[in-house]
């Protein structure tokens, strides 16, 4: 994943990869494993996507929802 242009920091449940551009990290980074009825998983806080100037967010692509 290094090779690929991610960094790594290590938590309480093991390793966090994030890309090395495009992201604030404010504080620690933190994962928490969490069970729900319907999902088990990961989830990461402390991690921000940067905004553009103007405010707006890098949007992903619209999907029609026609699937």
């Amino acid at each position: 994943m290094l090779e690929k242009g991610y960094d790594v920091d290590e938590s309480e449940l093991g390793n966090v990869y994030y890309p090395k551009e495009g992201i604030i990290i404010p504080g620690q980074i933190t994962v928490r494993y969490e069970e729900y009825p319907w999902i088990t998983c990961f989830e990461v806080e402390g991690i921000e996507i940067k905004k553009k100037v103007g405010g707006e967010s890098e949007e992903r692509p619209e999907c029609s929802g026609d699937i």
